[in-house]
């Protein structure tokens, strides 16, 4: 019997997408923010100089647990992407991806389906449209 091959524990998900989503209704600070594909994609190349630092559950002492190994924007044609529960989301051109090596603290929080997604934090002016 050949010995069993080790989980790759890695994750390649999304960041975030360019544009107001009809699914996010309002976030958890009580704004409905978003960014346009220019302002995305300036976020996206400063945050590997920046660190690159993932955390979890937007908890402090949490960072660590996972290593960024990618960070691009996507800029291919509409692209279905399957998770390992079988779900499935569209890849758009503009969507920040990152791919990510987890340690088994994050890797079983995953697969016990307690990690749903990547939810970037850092610094943002909010701007009021008027009109």
């Amino acid at each position: 019997m050949s010995p069993a091959v080790p989980e790759q524990r890695y994750l390649l998900a999304v960041a975030y997408e360019p544009g107001k989503q009809d699914r996010i209704a309002k976030g958890k600070d009580g704004g409905r923010d978003f960014f346009t594909e220019v302002e995305l994609e300036k976020a996206a190349f400063s945050f590997i100089p920046g660190g690159a630092e993932v955390g979890m559950f937007h908890l402090d002492g949490t960072v660590g647990h996972v290593q960024v190994v990618e960070s691009y924007i996507y800029r291919g044609p509409p692209w279905t992407l399957t998770a390992v529960d079988g779900s499935e989301q569209v890849i758009k051109a503009g969507t920040w991806l990152v791919g990510l090596i987890c340690d088994e603290v994050a890797w079983h929080a995953y697969k016990d389906g307690l990690v749903g997604g990547l939810s970037p934090q850092g610094k943002a002016t909010r701007r009021r449209r008027i009109g």
